[in-house]
C-alpha cells in the first residue's frame, strides 16, 4: 500500500547496493590446493571446506 513521503525505490536501491556490498566483500573460498588436508575438529563444522567427514572416526 502506497503511502506518502516514504520511497519504495530508496528501499529497494538500498537492498540491491547492500546485496552487492556483500558480495564484493564476502571472502572467497581457498583453491582446493591451498586447502590443509589435517583437519581440527573445530574446523570441521567450516561450510566453505566442503569436506565430508562421514566415514572419519571422530
Amino acid at each position: 500500500m502506497p503511502q506518502e513521503f516514504i520511497s519504495w525505490e530508496g528501499h529497494l536501491f538500498g537492498m540491491v547496493a547492500g546485496v552487492g556490498a556483500a558480495r564484493a566483500m564476502a571472502e572467497r573460498p581457498a583453491p582446493r590446493a591451498e586447502r590443509p588436508d589435517d583437519l581440527q575438529r573445530w574446523e570441521l563444522d567450516e561450510p566453505w571446506l566442503d569436506v565430508d567427514t562421514r566415514d572419519w572416526d571422530i
